[in-house]
């Protein structure tokens, strides 16, 4: 990348705070009478898109014209400085570095009684949140003054600073060593997602049987703490082992809220805790404080970046599928249209997997809101999609679904075409299992039947989902079943879809919606 090209990057994805920012650094540097640096930030501010000549253009009147190649330069160095400044203003981070910054000078005028108590108070800023290399470089600082201040000297006083160094550079080997098994196992989670096959299975279990990973006593504080729990719950998820994972991460939780200090220095790890702990909650059906969990996950959101793909991707996403479950409909009718008119403009920043999570979702809040047609389309959007493996049940179901809705709709005469192509499609796949034919033969009996026999037909149905569900686990059951399920029950009860759901939903027998975590952990 070239160095204007990085420098437009840079100019272009700055806020308005920064560049205010920037404007009041530049100038206290350049001084006013010779500000180029400023005029040449706001001829880049103003381009729609990088053009050399248009630039060179722009500042053809200039006196800097002739030797703009060194003022870029200059400028890109400007404005990474304001925007480490700017970033590391207020952060703990920040402070520290800062108070290096005064120990240093401190130091170098033979102030040592003042320097040493800037150490002091930098050295507890840093053990409160886990600062190691910070800690490294303090005992470094006592040990000097130590040894230059007249009367300080004691060998009992260096050999305790040696000491907390040996300790600090333990914590931090271990601290590395935990990242290290963290990558590990991101890097295995991203081959797993690939394939629903379970080759992989085997390093993930030898993974988890780590001692640094299996031991909670090894840790050695709270920082690899953390780590070591998400490697854990990272892996059981894995193995679809929700329960477990949805342990660690509530283990992990716990620790954030006893240390509010820590979630302001790691925003990113806190975020990604409480996102895979809401998933977890979703794939095993607790509820009860999701919604204060969800609201602390949007204020973390929108005060890191306000990023659209992830509103839409996983803060709409977990909200839908809690509205699934609790028989939110309004809210989730509201969601499902919030995330049609968005999900076009933020796809590619998805990941496919999630995207076909997300339409499924809406179609099956659309369903049973009542807006088959809204359904329909969503599911029209998964068919057309590009196959991905870890979602295939997804995608063979939505075959059937689609079938489902024209029946509801009344469409018959598309049906006989579609009932064609979705068993060449499903057949072709391999896929044709003994729910999907069992739907598939239940709606050709409808078609051709008279509506005074398609009880029969419904209470067939019907006993045969609920000998599904009965014998697996909420993970375990295939995609569509409770949503089935729901329609042959409102059928027979001669119900809306609405109040059926409602009722399924209250008695607690319904699972709706596929989530991020289970089938085949997409």
């Amino acid at each position: 990348m070239q160095t204007q090209d990085l420098l437009f990057q840079l100019v272009k994805g700055m806020s308005r705070a920064e560049k205010r920012h920037f404007n009041i650094f530049a100038r206290s540097y350049q001084g006013k009478s010779k500000n180029h640096t400023v005029k040449l930030f706001a001829a880049y501010d103003k381009l729609d898109s990088f053009n050399a000549a248009a630039l060179a253009h722009a500042v053809r009147n200039e006196s800097f014209a002739a030797y703009l190649s060194a003022l870029k330069y200059q400028l890109l160095n400007l404005v990474l400085d304001s925007l480490a400044r700017h970033d590391h203003d207020g952060t703990v981070v920040g402070e520290l570095h800062r108070q290096l910054a005064h120990i240093t000078v401190l130091y170098r005028r033979g102030m040592f009684a003042h320097c040493l108590k800037v150490i002091k108070r930098a050295r507890a800023k840093a053990a409160l949140y886990e600062q190691h290399s910070i800690l490294l470089d303090l005992p470094a600082w006592e040990r000097r003054l130590q040894h230059d201040c007249p009367g300080a000297k004691t060998e009992e006083t260096i050999a305790a600073l040696f000491k907390q160094s040996a300790t600090t550079l333990l914590d931090q080997q271990q601290n590395i060593a935990y990242e290290q098994l963290l990558s590990a196992a991101q890097l295995l989670r991203r081959r797993h997602a690939r394939t629903r096959q379970t080759e992989r299975q085997q390093e993930i279990e030898q993974l988890l049987e780590h001692e640094l990973v299996r031991d909670d006593s090894s840790a050695r504080c709270k920082g690899n703490r953390l780590q070591q729990l998400e490697i854990r719950a990272s892996l059981q998820l894995m193995l679809g082992d929700y329960v477990s994972a949805h342990r660690a991460f509530d283990k992990a939780l716990e620790i954030w809220r006893e240390n509010a200090a820590m979630q302001q220095i790691y925003p990113a790890q806190y975020k990604r805790t409480l996102d895979q702990f809401l998933n977890c909650c979703i794939a095993v059906g607790h509820f009860s404080n999701f919604t204060p969990m969800l609201n602390s996950l949007k204020e973390l959101s929108l005060k890191q970046s306000g990023d659209k793909t992830y509103y839409v991707g996983s803060i709409l996403f977990l909200e839908l599928t809690q509205a699934l479950n609790c028989g939110l409909i309004d809210r989730g009718m509201e969601i499902v249209r919030e995330i049609q008119q968005n999900l076009g403009s933020v796809r590619k920043g998805i990941r496919d997997s999630r995207a076909l999570t997300i339409c499924y979702n809406c179609a099956v809040m659309s369903f049973v809101g009542g807006d088959c047609g809204l359904a329909l389309e969503m599911l029209n959007e998964i068919v057309n999609s590009r196959t991905v493996e870890s979602k295939r049940d997804i995608q063979e179901f939505a075959h059937i679904f689609r079938l489902l809705l024209y029946f509801e709709l009344g469409e018959t005469e598309l049906l006989e075409a579609q009932f064609r192509a979705t068993s060449r499609y499903l057949r072709k796949h391999s896929a044709y299992h003994d729910f999907e034919q069992q739907v598939v033969q239940m709606l050709k009996t409808l078609l051709n039947k008279t509506e005074e026999s398609h009880r029969g037909a419904y209470v067939e149905l019907a006993d045969f989902c609920r000998t599904l569900a009965r014998a697996g686990t909420r993970q375990s059951m295939p995609v569509g079943l409770s949503e089935v399920l729901l329609w042959v029950q409102a059928r027979l009860k001669r119900q809306s879809l609405r109040a059926a759901y409602v009722e399924d939903v209250k008695d607690g027998d319904g699972v709706f919606s596929a989530n991020a975590l289970t089938h085949a952990n997409g």
